[in-house]
């Protein structure tokens, strides 16, 4: 199932309060490549260094709530 624009938004709120915005940095190689402007997400910048930590989070505070 794809989140819609509303749900993705909701999501981001409700993490915002937890974990700060992923960092993006520009990637000149990429970018030389394919003729757009590409960004990277650092998703190492989370505590155990990966998204899944935003997922699983996701998941535990929106069960909560649905108890």
């Amino acid at each position: 199932m794809i989140p819609s624009a509303i749900q993705v938004e909701n999501a981001r709120e409700l993490l915002s309060r937890y974990f700060r915005p992923t960092r993006l940095v520009p990637s000149g190689s990429l970018a030389q490549r394919s003729g757009a402007r590409v960004h990277l997400k650092i998703e190492t910048d989370l505590p155990t260094g990966s998204f899944k930590l935003r997922g699983a989070m996701y998941a535990l505070l929106t069960t909560a709530a649905q108890r």
